[in-house]
This record gives C-alpha cells, structure tokens and sequence, in this order.
C-alpha cells in the first residue's frame, strides 16, 4: 500500500478557499468541494485539500484581512509584544510576559480609572476585562454604582 499523497494548496487558490473557509466553515467547505469533485464509490483525491490545510489557510485569510503579518519563527507572544509598536495598537499594551502568560492593555483612560481605583482600594490588586461579566466581579463606584467594563479578581 503507498502513501496517500495531497497536492500542494497555494497561490490564489488558497487565498480563495482561506475566505470561502471564514463564511462557510473549514468542514462545510470540504464536504461542499467534496461533492462537487468525487463519484460516489471514490475515496479520496490528491486535489482534495485536507480539513488542516484548510483550516490553517482560513487563519491566513483571517491574519490577512486583520492586517497581521507573519514574521518567521514567531510564537503569539512576540506577535502580541510587535503589536504595541504598529497602529492603531500603539502604547496600548503595557506589558507582556511569558510565566505567568500575561497581557496588559488598555486605553490611557482605562489606565487612568485603574489607577484611581487602586488608589481608593489598595487590596484590590488586579483588574481583569470579561464581557460576559460572569467570570469576574464588577468594580464598585464611589456613588456604590457598578462599572460596565473594568472588573476586579
């Protein structure tokens, strides 16, 4: 038995299937060009892109359309820490590490409000975003008022 080889999925082709692959989801797009190139009986083809390819051609239609680009030999890390130096990003990150992984950003006002209520609850010690505002609580207001956005752990 040989090994079952795949045709190279490049150029235009890929860009082309990358954004099919956003609006129609990598497994609906395999199953959809499936059909359209294989009999019933067929098992596979070499033209027959696999569910990996398309889904890392899917995050380079997605990086492409962000406007990331890719820098040889670099994890997310050092993307997110680039990030800090290209706009619109620029001076919103204020650190990155790798142990523990963490990210601080934030806009010069949300800095601001972090740094006023720090001054008003030294215990208070970290601010974490969640939008769904079930992982963390609200922070308290001076008027016992509940923030929208800024949470505390």
């Amino acid at each position: 038995m040989h090994e079952i080889l795949q045709r190279p999925l490049n150029g235009e082709k890929r860009k082309q299937l990358g954004k099919e692959a956003i609006t129609e989801g990598c497994s609906n797009l395999r199953k959809r060009i499936v059909r359209e190139n294989l009999r019933i009986g067929d098992t596979d083809a070499p033209i027959i892109p696999t569910l990996d390819v398309l889904r890392h051609a899917k995050k380079e239609a997605i990086n492409e359309d962000l406007g990331a680009k890719k820098v040889k030999d670099e994890d997310l890390i050092q993307s997110i820490y680039r990030l800090n130096f290209e706009n619109p990003y620029k001076g919103s990150i204020t650190s990155v590490s790798y142990l523990p992984l963490k990210v601080c950003y934030g806009t010069g006002e949300q800095i601001s409000v972090y740094q006023q209520y720090h001054n008003m609850h030294k215990n208070a010690t970290s601010v974490s975003i969640d939008a769904t505002g079930s992982v963390v609580r609200k922070l308290k207001r001076s008027l016992e008022t509940k923030s929208a956005h800024i949470f505390y752990t």
